[in-house]
């Protein structure tokens, strides 16, 4: 594996030896403006937060080609994915290993939050097209005194094109495992409002074989087909962003349909054709902007969201003498969330940049159902009896989840900047939340900001962080094959602190750090044997190192590393009892990239990125499975054929490196991914 690190680092060195020097392309490495962190724009080096802002010519230069393929560039956040096939992100080593309940980071699209309370997942827009995004801005760490519940382990902002692009653009792409995909987007105006409208679709048809380790009993049940993942995908969705001078309209639509890769229950399906899981997401935001005077900006804001998830599983296949049909499973899930907001940004007082906000927000379960073909005989499936002779019959009283389902919530919140000089900031940030059926929570984030000379900035951030039980962990029903809800959980609890610098060795070269501890209380899991399914836990702790350095040393070249290190604590809370350091996560991520321009039409750039060895363990008895370290590299070409149409040409993990991930609650030793593919690329600006 060493060797392709050799082969890359021998690769730079000659491209470098090629070019000429010039600063100017660099600015946005030293300027990059946000408003996450803050949600002022300002420069993310001269805020307290830990922030990594990621550019969409780069990420396409580089092959990306989705949201979730993007954020694996930021330092402290592993990308991996669970036995279903949804696409996690593991932020700073804080993983659960046998729940779905995951990510817990809140993810906006141009400012809108589209994350879910159904299972507090963001997976189903992890496959949005870089193709239609101007910048990601990341922030890291706890982050609920700014946005409240949801940015327990941070908050992800999609910047679209649509927000502020005024070309047409058309992207079509085709690659490894039928794989094709076209988006575009066309600039629209009335009136006196102005902006776009995007749309994309992709689909592909990727099944990995794979052993039998993965079939139900394959010695005695009734599995026909080749054992094989399914993998297959089919994403579609449509966005509208406009605005004049006082107002902002935008909406956007998602549809994602995947197969259900290797099972619920990490058995593969008997059968594929109708077997699947949905999601449709949607939500519009109409916002309101006004100069009050010249130092009092009002903005307010309405937003109508829907989400709806939906399954059908067979997580059990007929065998002979036990089971005389497939188990088979089927539920619908749709809720529809109204939401205000109004802020008061006021920059009235010497040194003070303050900001006032109220919110208010009704969640409501509009639909639920469970069905299934079977019943329980000693909770056992080798001996399960079936209803209606093996059909599929809904479940009466409760659905998915119980009735008494729903969220109402209020939050008021303050933040104020203030300067002590030009080399000296202070921020506070105090947010209260105050939830109908869960309790209430105040949270707080306090940083300083010190320019100790025109290269190095110094910063601490001390940060506090909740997470209210999401629908599953608290109203999920009693059927065969759920967990039960439980209503009585605590809010997850998190207190943080960070200590940050950033060195400015010259307008073309930049280097980032920092240090963080994290103690976690309350952490919500499943407790297998305990009087509830879900509860609970002791204390958890994360700590780590992150570390950016890029550099421009040519006008023809792009450099830039990161590395981070995280040790984390999990306690399961059944009767085990079982704590492990960092479970199932890689402790060390190495990320490096190239931008090479060989000419004004021809760019050849590359990836080379290192996961850590990852330790699984098998709950009661220790078992553990070592899942080896990896070294994968992505190779990139694209060609300029005039100034509107351009070629590109990708390939990931050139060397066709064998990477795995972690398995669900360790039943088997892990899940294999694709290897080598090709994605080939046309794009057009008109």
């Amino acid at each position: 594996m060493f060797l392709k690190l050799i082969i890359f680092i021998i690769f730079i060195f000659y491209s470098l030896a090629l070019g000429e020097q010039n600063n100017d392309e660099f600015a946005h490495f030293v300027d990059d403006l946000n408003t996450i962190a803050t949600k002022t724009k300002q420069n993310i080096d001269y805020m307290p937060s830990t922030v990594t802002v990621l550019h969409s010519d780069d990420l396409t230069s580089l092959g990306v080609n989705t949201l979730f393929e993007a954020l694996s560039f930021v330092p402290g956040i592993e990308t991996s994915m669970i036995q279903v096939g949804w696409k996690r992100l593991i932020s700073r080593g804080m993983h659960n290993p046998d729940s779905f309940i995951f990510d817990k980071m809140k993810l906006l699209i141009d400012g809108v939050s589209v994350s879910s309370k159904f299972y507090g997942t963001i997976y189903y827009y992890m496959d949005f097209p870089v193709d239609l995004i101007d910048r990601i801005e990341v922030l890291r760490g706890a982050a609920s005194a700014l946005y409240g519940d949801g940015a327990y382990n941070g908050a992800i902002n999609v910047i679209t094109k649509s927000a502020y692009s005024q070309d047409t653009l058309l992207n079509i792409s085709y690659g490894s495992y039928d794989y094709r995909s076209v988006n575009a987007l066309v600039p629209v105006s009335f009136a006196d409002f102005k902006g776009s409208i995007d749309a994309y679709f992709q689909e592909n048809n990727q099944k990995l074989d794979v052993s039998e380790q993965f079939v139900y009993q394959p010695s005695i049940s009734l599995f026909n087909r080749k054992p094989q993942s399914d993998e297959r995908l089919k994403n579609s969705g449509v966005g509208v962003n406009v605005k004049n001078d006082n107002f902002d309209f935008i909406l956007r639509y998602n549809y994602l349909k995947s197969g259900n890769y290797f099972g619920f229950d990490e058995y593969l399906e008997p059968t594929i054709d109708d077997k699947f899981n949905d999601n449709i997401n949607f939500h519009t935001q109409l916002a309101y902007h006004r100069k009050i005077d010249s130092d009092i900006t009002l903005h307010a804001k309405a937003v109508f969201a829907t989400s709806k998830i939906s399954f059908d599983i067979t997580p059990r296949q007929e065998i002979p003498g036990a089971l005389p049909f497939d188990i088979e499973l089927e539920s619908v899930y749709k809720d529809r969330t109204i939401l205000v907001n109004s802020e008061l940004e006021i920059n009235k007082f010497k040194n003070h940049s303050l900001l006032f906000g109220l919110e208010a927000d009704n969640t409501k379960v509009i639909e639920s159902s469970y069905g299934r073909n079977f019943d329980f005989i000693n909770g056992d499936t080798e001996n399960a009896t079936f209803i209606d002779n093996g059909n599929i019959v809904t479940m009466p009283n409760n659905g998915f989840v119980k009735s008494a389902a729903g969220r109402e919530h209020f939050a008021a919140y303050l933040q104020d900047l203030y300067s002590f000089s030009d080399a000296l900031m202070f921020s506070l940030n105090i947010r209260y939340d105050n939830y109908k059926r869960f309790s209430s929570d105040w949270n707080s984030r306090v940083g300083l900001v010190y320019d100790y000379n025109d290269k190095l900035t110094l910063k601490l951030q001390y940060a506090e962080a909740f997470r209210v039980a999401s629908f599953v962990e608290a109203y999920q029903s009693f059927h065969a094959l759920l967990r039960e809800g439980n209503s009585n959980l605590d809010n997850e609890k998190q207190k943080s602190y960070e200590a940050s610098f950033v060195y400015k060795a010259s307008s073309y070269q930049i280097l980032r750090g920092n240090l963080y501890y994290s103690d976690f209380y309350n952490t919500i899991d499943i407790n297998d044997v305990g009087e509830n399914d879900y509860d609970n836990g002791a204390k958890r702790e994360s700590k780590g190192i992150e570390i950016e350095y890029k550099v421009m040393p040519y006008d023809s070249h792009e450099l830039s590393l990161s590395y981070s290190y995280t040790n984390s604590t999990y306690n399961t809370i059944d009767k085990y009892h079982y704590k492990v350091d960092t479970p199932g996560i890689a402790s060390h991520l190495f990320k490096a990239y190239h931008l090479f321009k060989v000419s004004q039409k021809f760019s050849l750039n590359s990836t080379v990125s290192y996961i850590g060895s990852r330790d699984d363990n098998e709950y009661g008895n220790a078992q553990k499975y070592d899942i080896k370290s990896s070294w994968v590299t992505n190779l990139s070409a694209s060609y300029l054929f005039s100034k509107n149409a351009k070629f590109r040409l990708s390939v990931n993990d050139l060397f066709n490196t064998k990477v795995t991930l972690p398995s669900y609650r360790s039943k088997h030793e892990y899940i294999a991914r694709p290897g080598r593919t090709a994605l080939a690329s046309l794009h057009f600006t008109f």
